[in-house]
């Protein structure tokens, strides 16, 4: 969220191992639970799978059926992701952690359903997801993924109406960017700078200025290698 991923996954990686070497299987739960997220906001779905895999099995194992809602969400987005079909499985999940009497993290699982119903071409559907994950949000005052949420719904209505796409957008940049959170204020930054590219480019040069700079811990990031390209592009024009 920082800026800095990669010291993100070692820290991540590591405390998954002190976990392994501990004897308290719910706290291993917790430590993957946790690097799913991280992986999962990286746009690594491979790793996602690999570490909500584990945690099925330590669910399974230890009768956490929280835990295994929790891994059977992760496992449909990774799905997804890869061009597989996630949403039913996603669905099934939020569904069963619902059922085990839990609402942490609803609105972020409702996020990871609309990316994935999105990825799935159900523009209607991924609206309605984003739409729950704000009802959610605005019950248990979760914020882990309102930038992305903001981000996710100006993405998909900027064929439709291009006014509300774009007020989304700013949100999402501005959001990002009150919580301190690099990495999603540039992918908001992004976006909104794809968005403007046509209509107004000397602010989306701007907006893209602003969020790479510093390059920080977010040089090697997917999301920086496309803000380089965009700025060659713009520059060409």
């Amino acid at each position: 969220m920082l800026g800095e991923p990669e010291e993100a996954v070692a820290r991540s990686r590591d405390a998954v191992q002190l976990a392994r070497d501990g004897s308290q299987p719910s706290t291993l739960a917790l430590a993957l639970h946790f690097a799913t997220v991280l992986h999962q906001f990286r746009g690594d779905p491979d790793s996602v799978r690999e570490y909500a895999s584990a945690i099925l099995a330590v669910a399974i194992e230890h009768r956490f059926a929280f835990w295994q809602a929790g891994a059977t969400v992760r496992l449909g987005w990774a799905g997804a992701a890869t061009g597989a079909e996630g949403t039913v499985l996603l669905e099934q999940g939020i569904e069963a952690w619902r059922a085990a009497g839990s609402r942490t993290y609803l609105a972020y699982f409702f996020a990871l359903l609309a990316d994935a119903r999105a990825r799935g071409g159900d523009t209607d559907g991924a609206l309605a997801a984003l739409d729950e994950a704000d009802r959610v949000g605005a019950v248990t005052r979760e914020r882990l993924c309102e930038s992305e949420v903001h981000r996710l719904r100006g993405e998909l209505l900027a064929g439709r109406d291009t006014g509300r796409a774009e007020d989304s957008l700013r949100t999402a940049v501005t959001t990002a960017c009150a919580q301190q959170a690099r990495a999603l204020e540039l992918r908001a930054a992004l976006s909104l700078a794809l968005f403007l590219r046509d209509r107004a480019p000397n602010e989306a040069r701007a907006v893209l200025v602003t969020a790479t700079t510093p390059t920080g811990g977010l040089r090697n990031t997917p999301e920086m290698a496309e803000a380089l390209l965009f700025f060659g592009v713009a520059r060409s024009c």
